[in-house]
Order: C-alpha cells, then structure tokens, then sequence
C-alpha cells in the first residue's frame, strides 16, 4: 500500500474563519482534520508531460526499397542508395536527388508521387492487426475488457523484441567485422544476416505500431510511454539502416571503391559503441525486459478509480520537489492561526485525474514586479517552500513549485504580475537536437601553432586545429600579414567588391592588426573548452558563466529515467561542453588564431546541462535540450555584465552572438520567448547588437524559429544565412518568407559567428567611419544598417527562388572593408599608408595618434573655414557660428617638408531654419572636407555631423583622427 501524508490542523482562536477564496479564486472551506494531500502519481498514471505519440506513420518506396519516415516531431534521417546519393527522409516528405516529394496529409492507402524525374511510393506503415478485446471482463490482465486486448498486444510486441535483440546484436558485430576487414565474412552472408534481423525489427515496428492506433497509450505512465517510443522510433531507424546497407552488400563486389569505402564507413558509425544499432538494440531489449504486466493493471487501477494493488518508488529527483502546502486565504489573516503539520499515513492513496495530480510548474513574474510583491505571494501560495530564482538585471522573478493544472492556469488570470506559468518538460534522453551551426569550419590552421599541445575537433569532413599555449606579443599595429595557410571564410570576408572573378579562390586575408580590441563578445551555446589556445586570454578577457543544473536539468528528470537506466547521472556544473559546438562558434569569433576578432574580450555562457546514461563504460556524455530558466538566467547575466561595463566606461561596445535556434512550435521554446523578447528590448535601447544564426532547417523559415522571428529590417536583431565555400546559398539555410515574422540581414559563410567577430572587428578599427558616404551611419551610430551597406554578393544570383524561398534571396556577404571600399565612391578620406607592407588601404587602417586643424588668415566665409594639416596636436573643434573661435592647442609642431600639408575646409550651415533672429536650438550640418582639388572634393566631407545646438552655445565636432607625419592625406 503507498503512504500519502495527512495534514492535521489546530485552530487556536474560537471564531470561525468566514468563507474565503484562495490564491486560485477557489472557495477555501474551514479546515478539517486528517484532510489528505493530493498524493504523486502512481506508478501506471498518465504523465501530463509526455503528449502521446501519433498514431499514424508513414512509409516510402525508394527504389524498389521500403523505408520507414520519422514521426511528426522527430528528426529527418538520412539514408545511402545505390547511386551514391543520400535520401533524406522526413515525416511528411522524401528529398531525392534534389528534388523534394511531399506526402500527402491523411493518405490511407499507398500513393505514387513523382517530381522532377524522382519518384517515389507513399504508403501508411505496417500494423499488426490489433483485437481491442470484448467488453466484458474486470479490465484486468485476463478474460475480457480492452486491457485483455492490451495485454495480448504487448506479448506479441515483446515477443518479437526479444527475437530482434540477439539478431541486431549479432549483425552489428557481423557487420562491423566486414567493414574493418576482421572478421572475414563475405558481404553476401552478412546481407543474409541482416534480412533476418530485419524481418524481426520490422515485427516489433508492426506490432507497437498496431498497439498505437488501437489502444489509448496516452494512459501510461512516463516511464512506459518512454521505453514504448524508444522502441518504435530506433525500431524505425534501425530497420531503414538494414535496408539500405543489406541492398549495398547484396551486390557489393559490383560497387565502385568509392561506393564501398562509402558503405563500410556508414557500417562502421551505425556499428560503433553507442551507435545506431547499439541504441536500438538496447531499447527493444529495454521494452522486452519492462514489467508490462505490472504497469498495465497500475494503468487500469488508476483509471478505474481503485487504488494499485502494488507500489513502486522512484529514483529521488536531484532537486527536491516543493510541498504541497493547502489552500492558502488571501483576506483576513488576522481571522484565525494555523499551525499545520505533515504526518506520514498509510492509508491507500486516493485516485485522481491527471489535472488534480499536482507536478512542477514554474512561475514567471512580468519584468518590474517587486520583491515585497514576489515574497508575499509565494508566502501565500506554499509557504515559500518551492525554488526560486531571482533576476536583477531583469527585474522579475521564478519560481518552481506543485500546482495541478487547474492552479496553474487559473493563477495568471487572478494576478496581473504573473508573466507566465508553465510544467516543464520532462526532458527526453535524447533530447540535444543538431545544432543550428553550418558548415563552415575550416580544413587546417589559420596559423602555425606555437609551444602548443594540439586538440582538434571536427565537423563533417573538416577539422580545425585548436591549441593550447602561451601568447605572443603583437608588434605596432598595422596590417596582419597575408596566409595562404588562412581558412577560406576569412578570405572571402576579406573580399572587395570586383577583385576576384573565382569566388572559391579569393585574395589572400589581410585584416587590421586591432581585431577587434575593446569589444566583448557574449557567446551563448552548450559549453566551451577554455584550454585551447583559441580560447586564451593573452592581453584580454575571458570569462565565463554556468548556468546552474537547477536550471539546465528538467525537475524530476532523474525520478523519470533512472527506472530504465539505474546509473544514469547528472554532470557537475563545468564550462566545458559535450558537442564542441560552442568551441567552435567562439573560436570562429575570437580565436587567438583562426578568429576574426583575435583581441576581443570574450564572456562564454553555458546555457545547457549534460547527463550520462551510465549503462555503458564508455558512454559518452550527453546534452540535455536547453531550458527557459537556464537561458533567462543567461540573458540576465549578460544584462548585468554589459550594465556593470557601461559604468566604467560609457562608451564600451558589446556584441552578443547565439548560434542556435528552436521550433517556435516546441513548449520550451515558447516558454523561452518571453525571456528572449524582455532580452531584445533592453538590447535595443543600449544599441547592442544581437547577431542570430538564421537556421539550418530550410522545411522551417525564419517565422518558424526562436529567436530568430524577431527581427526586423530596423531593429539591432542581425540574422546571419549560411553560404558555401563558392558563395553560393547553403542549401539548409532557413529561408525568409515575406509578410512574415524575422528578417534576414546578411549572408556569411560561418553565419552568426563570423558575423559577430567582424561586429568586434569594426568597432575596433578607428577609422573606419571615414570610408563611406553621409548617408551611412557609422558602427557606432548603427553597426547593422553600416554592415548592410557594405556587404555584397560574390556569385551571380541563382535565377529562380531556392526551395523553400518564395523569392530570390540578395545572398550579401558580409565585408571586413581592409581591400579598401571599392564600391562606393571614395571620400576624401582615404588614407594610404605606403609604409605598411606598401599597400593602399582605405579601409580599417587609421592610426590613432592625433592631428589638428589650424585656421587660415586668408578666411572670407562664416560658413566655410579654410584649414591647414599639420601633426602631434588635438583634435580639430569648432564654434557655431563664428569660425574663427576655432584656436589649436596645445601649439602645433612643425610640419614636416614631406608630405606636404592640405588645405580643407569646414562648412556650417542651418538646415532646419533660415531665421536669422532665431538664436535657440536649431539643426546644425556640419563637414569638414578637402579644399581647392575640384568640386567634388570640396562637397563631400570627410567628417560629417549634423547636431542640434544653440548657437550661442557652440559646438564640439569630434572626428576621427587622421593620421601622423607618416601619411600624407591625399
């Protein structure tokens, strides 16, 4: 019998407490003794959590082979045909040869579908034929009643599972053997082999998918649903990997030796510890070896209203759950005084539905709530026993506690605070999804390494050598040297408008040696190996923040799973990541030696968790899908951070780069939009630049993704699409639908990571505002609409919209300006330094000691102001509207005979009124721009401001500097 806890109740004042409402609007009726608490779920009740799984699959006939499609809400899979070319298989479409078949919705019957020359035959999946049972009998194991017809399903199910474990095992190891050369069976007896494990595997597929079209599965308990979904959907995988690999071995010696080669490695990843065939194996063997019987007549009990004749107690949780307290009032405290104890009952739980069965809920306060407002209520709620959480920067709170789902949804109605309440998920096994990341990584070093221990991690076919060493001191700033040793992706950033009509093969990478200094980057992702010499700091910061596991590990995640994995663990909290997908992002950003922006700070934040199976020794650790606490948490610290920066120094530039995205369909990540919308906001109101990876799903668009659905053309949101090494679009690159949420920015070939160290890059080159024309705002003045100007495409574009897109997307790559700026009109200003590597740059190339401007006696103009060039002195000032206020100080030096000096020229004028007894505030233009070469010389300035002032108040036009007695400005 299961023990739930009563709760005993001592009145101590005589006078009956009035009918009052609690915190949920229910009447709370006077207290009585030896009420129960509402007791957790049963082992067989329903889980609230896990929505059941569809009951309808699909099939595909690809070449004359069967293939099952992944459910609705799994990932697409990939399969190897004979031809050499990969089928891609997703639940409601097959992408063959380049083209894209879809399924029609509710086919019942087997379809042929053809586009372009591919064709394929849709078909629902195999089912066992099913009895639900008579409607006679107890609903018990025997006799009659729907569970009889339960019962007969899963023996027949776990029948078949106990025949498909030993035949997998067996063509694993029989297959991997043939694809190292080991074991030497011919390819024919493996492709044997494997027919037979497929006939079994495709027997359990049948069987569980008949049980879920017939019988009510949503009626079982977590752990149940689990072990059956397992099952099916690596049932699935498995079965599509037999097909496809014993068709190849049949007529193997036919093969080409590059088809071979293709088919043993494909063995050899399926085959390996932990792979494909070691998982699907396990999870049959899991559903064989699960107490079936006792689960279903635990499901029956509990939904016939008898109590379970047995019970089963769950792994404890690594955060305790809250108490569930009673109702608490919310009028006349005063009325009466409670003291309320718990005490341990062996009475038989009574029977609930799944709504009255209270599970963890977060709660969201909305931004601005106050604490006296937050401690009250959870005071009042439960006694302020639940985990809270608080986020100054954000100014809200959350807060975990036990509600049913009747609390939960009438509580954000009653109070106006509350932003949100929400169950979490119960986070699956294997729950890390890919990385929205494209392939961008590069085939080798971008520089030698020095006194260094080598790491490398790999991407595809590619690898990047990172390293862990000491730093080496940077000469005088001037222009990093050109390597052809330099990945593709900077050479292509490093790209000017024209210069190379092989976008594959660009120029050699030349950048400015400040690389980004002064800039942080705010990297969000699922860890950082800081050890790598990438990583160093050497004449910088890097810092970094933990989300903690309270946040990052779903409640209860244990109690769920270790029933099917005793020695499943939790990892400590620690910087470090399991994929190396947040290594890589903030390597490409900041690297020491292959990053864009090599001095920039870096703030690393780890948003996600990581378990481990433990049922295996050399089980690799796992990722858990990220949580909407974990990430707010994140989002808070980086508030804080740049909040606590701008203190010090109110000019400190930030970027903040979130290479990752989710289906704006998933409840976490509708549960996180909230946090990122707040997160958006301030960032718009610092000016802050938030760069997103567009995605690398092209079945979802921009409008279909969190966070990438809210940006705009206008806002600081730069959303970075993929492009190949050629230029061209990445295929999966998530397209931009018009008249729909997000926008697309920019284009780059490591998307929102080298996006985000070129913002880093260009905030710290001082000179580059004086390159463009008036008309665009400088980094500091708006860095997205200055990267949109200056990004270009490097292929023709393609001539009809790519799947997915309903127009032709612009395919502008984003430019790191150090060729100069070729496709603008050149001001002025540009500024050659023939001294440094004897190359004209009129890009990102100032230095920073400063020059002055002296006025000329030779003035005739109020509004224009003849100016002599000389060095060493202060910047150039003005005073509206008397120029001749202008005065240099401290005295400037003597100018050297070569170069020899400018003449240039301020011009003031008033653009907003021509009243000349109006002396209040007005619009002021303002330029400074070369005199005397020609007109156009003359009209465009290569200083440029347009300020509001009193007149009689003046002036300060502070432009940059332009140089020293080593550059003469032409």
């Amino acid at each position: 019998m299961s023990s739930s806890p009563d709760i005993k109740t001592v009145t101590e004042t005589a006078p009956p407490p009035p009918v009052q409402s609690d915190l949920f609007g229910q009447p709370t009726p006077p207290p009585q003794q030896g009420t129960p608490l509402p007791t957790p779920p049963q082992p067989g009740a329903p889980s609230p959590s896990l929505p059941p799984p569809t009951p309808w699959v699909f099939d595909a006939v690809i070449d004359g082979q069967t293939y099952h499609l992944p459910g609705l809400n799994e990932p697409p899979v990939e399969v190897l045909l004979l031809d050499g070319s990969v089928g891609v298989l997703h639940s409601n479409k097959v992408i063959l040869r380049g083209q894209t078949l879809n399924i029609p919705a509710g086919l019942t019957s087997a379809q042929e579908i053809s586009v372009g020359g591919q064709t394929i035959t849709a078909q629902p999946g195999p089912s066992t034929n099913l009895d639900r049972g008579g409607n006679g009998g107890d609903n018990g194991g025997g006799g009659g009643g729907p569970l009889a017809g339960l019962f007969k399903g899963i023996g027949k199910a776990v029948g078949a599972a106990g025949k498909a474990v030993s035949s997998v095992a067996d063509v694993g190891k029989s297959a991997v053997d043939f694809a190292t050369g080991t074991g030497g069976a011919a390819a024919g007896t493996v492709a044997n082999a494997m027919g037979t494990a497929l006939g079994n595997v495709n027997d359990v597929v049948a069987t569980l998918n008949g049980l879920r079209q017939v019988f009510p599965l949503d009626q079982l308990s977590f752990t149940a649903l689990g072990t059956f979904t397992s099952a099916q959907n690596l049932g699935r995988g498995v079965s599509n990997w037999l097909t496809a690999t014993s068709n190849a071995l049949k007529g193997f010696d036919s093969l080409t030796p590059d088809m071979q080669k293709r088919v043993r490695d494909n063995i050899n990843e399926f085959g390996k510890p932990g792979g494909e065939v070691e998982r699907a194996g396990e999870a049959m063997r899991a559903f064989e070896e699960f107490p079936w019987d006792q689960e279903i007549r635990q499901t029956s009990a509990v939904s016939s209203g008898q109590p379970a004749a047995t019970g089963t107690t769950g792994a404890s949780s690594d955060r305790a759950s809250p108490t569930q307290t009673t109702a608490l009032t919310t009028e006349n405290p005063q009325a009466t005084t409670q003291t309320t104890s718990i005490t341990s009952s062996s009475k038989p739980a009574s029977s609930q539905r799944p709504e009255q069965t209270p599970t963890p809920h977060y709660i969201w306060t909305k931004v601005g709530t106050s604490m006296d407002t937050f401690e009250q209520f959870i005071q009042q709620l439960d006694g302020s026993k639940g985990d809270k959480s608080i986020f100054e920067s954000f100014g809200n709170q959350v807060y975990l506690t036990d509600l049913t789902s009747e609390q939960a949804a009438s509580l954000k109605d009653r109070h106006d605070f509350i932003m949100q309440v929400y169950e979490p998920s119960i986070g699956d096994l294997n729950d890390e999804g890919p990385p929205e990341e494209f392939l961008a990584i590069p085939t080798g070093s971008a520089m030698p390494p020095r006194h260094s221990t080598q790491s490398t991690f790999q991407q595809g076919e590619q690898a990047v050598q990172l390293t862990t060493s000491s730093s080496s001191r940077l000469d005088r700033r001037g222009m990093i040297p050109a390597s052809p040793q330099t990945p593709y992706w900077k050479k292509m950033i490093a790209q000017a408008p024209g210069s190379s009509s092989n976008p594959s093969r660009p120029p050699l990478f030349i950048a400015d040696e400040s690389g980004g200094k002064g800039t942080t980057i705010y990297i969000l992702d699922d860890g950082f190996d800081v050890d790598i010499l990438e990583l160093a700091s050497q004449g910088r910061k890097v810092e970094h923040f933990v989300a903690p596991n309270k946040d990052t590990i779903p409640p209860r995640f244990l109690e769920n799973h270790q029933r099917l994995f005793p020695n499943l663990r939790i990892l400590p909290e620690d910087i470090r990541g399991v994929s190396g997908h947040g290594t890589k992002m903030a390597s490409i950003a900041a690297g020491k030696t292959i990053g864009v922006a090599p001095n920039a700070d870096l703030y690393l934040l780890k948003t996600k968790g990581a378990f481990n199976r433990g049922d295996a020794p050399d089980r690799p650790d796992t990722a858990l899908g990220a949580q909407a606490v974990a990430m707010l948490g994140c989002l808070n610290r980086i508030q804080f951070h740049v909040e606590n920066r701008l203190k010090v120094d109110k000019d400190a530039k930030s970027v903040v780069n979130m290479s990752f995205g989710f289906p704006a369909s998933d409840g976490e990540s509708q549960h996180m939009e909230a946090a990122f919308i707040e997160f958006f906001a301030w960032a718009e109101r610092r000016r802050i630049p938030v760069v997103l990876a567009a995605g690398n799903d092209n079945s979802r668009p921009l409008h279909q993704g969190i966070p990438r659905k809210c940006g705009t053309p206008d806002n600081m949101i730069i959303t970075v699409g993929g492009v190949q090494e050629d230029g061209s679009l990445y295929e999966q690159t998530a397209p931009d639908i018009p008249n729909e949420d997000g926008s697309m920015t920019v284009f780059a070939p490591a998307a929102a990571a080298i996006t985000s160290g070129l913002v880093a890059y260009i905030y710290g080159c001082i000179g580059v505002c004086l390159i463009h024309d008036p008309s665009v705002p400088s980094p500091e003045e708006d860095i997205k609409k200055f990267l949109v100007a200056h990004a270009y495409p490097r292929v023709p574009l393609p001539a009809a919209p790519p799947e997915g897109w309903s127009s032709i997307p612009k395919l502008n790559v984003v430019y790191n300006l150090a060729n100069g700026d070729t496709a603008h009109p050149e001001s002025p200003c540009a500024i050659h330094f023939p001294k440094r590597q004897d190359q004209n740059v009129t890009a990102c190339s100032a230095i920073s000691t400063p020059i002055s401007s002296t006025l000329s006696a030779s003035q005739s103009m109020t509004s224009a102001t003849i100016l002599t060039t000389t060095t060493e002195a202060a910047p150039t000032s003005t005073q509206i509207p008397a120029a001749t206020s202008i005065a240099s100080s401290p005295p400037a030096a003597s100018p050297p005979s070569d170069p020899p000096k400018t003449m240039c020229q301020i011009s003031v004028r008033e653009i907003d009124n021509a009243d000349p007894s109006n002396h209040g505030e007005e619009a002021w233009k303002v330029g400074i721009s070369r005199a005397g070469a020609s007109a156009i010389d003359s009209e465009i300035p290569f200083c440029y401001r347009a300020e509001t002032t009193d007149e009689r108040a003046g002036i300060e036009v502070k432009c940059p500097h332009l140089g020293s007695s080593t550059i003469s400005v032409r």
